[in-house]
């Protein structure tokens, strides 16, 4: 199990197996070698600071999501970032077979400052995508492996917890966060403000918080080993995902 609310699921469904909490395998992974003209080529090379951002389509992770509602939502978010911050905007696609490139052009073409803003158009490994997460001075985002990857690079973030196990990572970072439909531009902006003065005190707990979690990612391995080696102790019967 990847968040201790679907194990106290479980657990309350009557599954009488022992259940192990892990987490992500994504948090065990590493950045890759980029091309040697990618920064420029992907404008992120240039003086200003740089936000990533990632958003994502409703979908069974997220049924409830409506896309006028949180693409203006994120445009002022983007808008406010540019003008309080300095900031250019930088929209990764994770997931570049779910429509994230059509929702975040969307999300910038509500924006009243669009020019600062561009989308990742290159196809690259999860690796390098991790190493581009290192150029980006802050990050706001809707998918979970955007958010990880932002925590293994030692990025502030703020995420929108669209779904369970976004705010399961949350929690587990001892990351505070709202529910999506209570976020109003307001709060949004406020806590974007906050969180962005408070970047040192956001990377210091990621800084002690992510190696714990990648040793619980770990135990995934070896769990997962042991059912394949066919092991019949209790624990082999553990079940992760």
């Amino acid at each position: 199990m990847r968040e201790r609310s679907a194990q106290q699921a479980l657990e309350e469904c009557g599954v009488e197996q022992e259940v192990v909490v892990t987490a992500d395998p994504a948090l065990l992974l590493k950045p890759e070698a980029l091309p040697r003209s990618v920064l420029k080529v992907e404008g992120l090379d240039g003086r200003r600071r740089l936000i990533g951002m990632s958003v994502r389509e409703p979908g069974v992770a997220a049924p409830d999501l409506d896309p006028v509602v949180y693409h203006s939502l994120l445009a002022n978010a983007a808008d406010y970032m540019v003008d309080r911050f300095d900031a250019d905007i930088m929209f990764v696609p994770m997931e570049h077979s779910m429509q994230d490139l059509q929702h975040s052009h969307a999300v910038i073409a509500r924006m009243m400052r669009p020019q600062r803003a561009r989308v990742l158009n290159g196809e690259y490994t999860s690796g390098q995508i991790l190493a581009l997460m290192g150029r980006f001075h802050f990050a706001v985002g809707m998918r979970l492996h955007f958010l990880i990857f932002a925590a293994l690079r030692g990025v502030p973030f703020v995420a929108l917890p669209y779904a369970g196990k976004v705010a399961g990572f949350l929690e587990d970072l001892n990351l505070p966060a709202p529910p999506l439909n209570l976020v109003n531009p307001g709060r949004l902006c406020a806590h974007l403000d906050q969180s962005f003065d408070d970047r040192r005190t956001l990377k210091a707990l990621l800084a002690k918080s992510v190696p714990v979690l990648q040793e619980r990612s770990r135990q995934t391995i070896k769990v997962a080993q042991r059912l394949l080696e066919g092991e019949k102790k209790p624990d082999a019967l553990a079940k992760a995902a």
